[in-house]
């Protein structure tokens, strides 16, 4: 937690003093890849922390938090891949098919939401 709100800590006062736009949350905004590369960024920094939490409290390697074998299971994941890339790709475009028949726009347009 503390370091999640170190990252978002800087971030704030990086916005601060740029003088970018808050969201309708009251966050500030730097636009929607920066602001995706930092919730990347902050989960890559809690990975490594997560790790050490498994080590120290209950001794147990860090593949262990992927699989109840310890290991990445490649078989499993392919198969996860192969069911769930089409589902997610005909999901994507059906959606952009509704909003076209019905008229409607998306908010998922980088030049509809893009503060700069």
């Amino acid at each position: 937690m503390v370091v999640f709100c170190l990252l978002f800590g800087v971030a704030a006062l990086v916005a601060e003093l740029t003088d970018r736009p808050y969201d309708a949350d009251g966050l500030p905004t730097f636009g929607p890849i920066p602001d995706a590369a930092l919730l990347i960024a902050s989960l890559a920094l809690l990975l490594p922390l997560l790790f050490g939490a498994a080590w120290l409290v209950q001794r147990r390697p860090a593949g262990t938090l992927s699989s109840v074998l310890g290991r990445l299971r490649w078989g499993w994941l392919g198969r996860c891949l192969l069911i769930a890339t089409p589902l997610i790709i005909v999901m994507l475009f059906g959606a952009d098919l509704l909003l076209g028949l019905t008229d409607e726009s998306s908010n998922l347009d980088p030049a509809d939401t893009w503060v700069g």
